[in-house]
């Protein structure tokens, strides 16, 4: 059995985030493509088990993505959906560190990386769900969701 390193795999799980910001920044300048990749995204998270219960901030990220193709909120800094959209291309990617086919192992990297997302723009979507709430609009699952750090 080969030990695992995980200050490299942190490192790679770091870099496939970075390397989707490219990405996500012409997809975001793309409603229709960006509203197939949400819909593809939303896809995959229902085949990913656990992951509504563990990681109730990915419909708080998809529901900001929507808001902010429609332009209906453009408060954020544009790296937050840039970030968002790194991460959810990484998830939705059949090229992972490491592949989805290992049980458990498999989603650790998706994991990762949504995550790593969310501590960049954790904030930001706490000011997003605050205006959803002002404007009187329903205000996704964020209780559970993990405390930035």
């Amino acid at each position: 059995m080969t030990d695992l390193n995980f200050n490299e795999l942190n490192q790679d799980i770091e870099n496939a985030y970075e390397q989707g910001k490219e990405t996500a920044e012409k997809l975001l300048k793309d409603p229709d493509k960006m509203e197939l990749f949400l819909q593809r995204a939303e896809q995959v998270m229902q085949n990913i088990p656990f992951i509504g219960d563990k990681l109730s901030m990915l419909p708080v990220m998809i529901s900001f993505l929507k808001s902010y193709i429609k332009n209906e909120y453009r408060e954020a800094p544009v790296t937050v959906p840039v970030s968002i959209v790194a991460a959810l291309l990484y998830l939705i990617s059949p090229k992972d560190i490491v592949p989805d086919k290992i049980p458990v192992l498999g989603i650790v990297d998706d994991i990762a990386v949504i995550y790593l997302a969310w501590k960049y723009v954790a904030d930001d979507l706490e000011l997003y769900q605050d205006w959803r709430k002002a404007n009187g609009l329903e205000v996704v699952g964020f209780e559970e969701a993990p405390a930035a750090e």
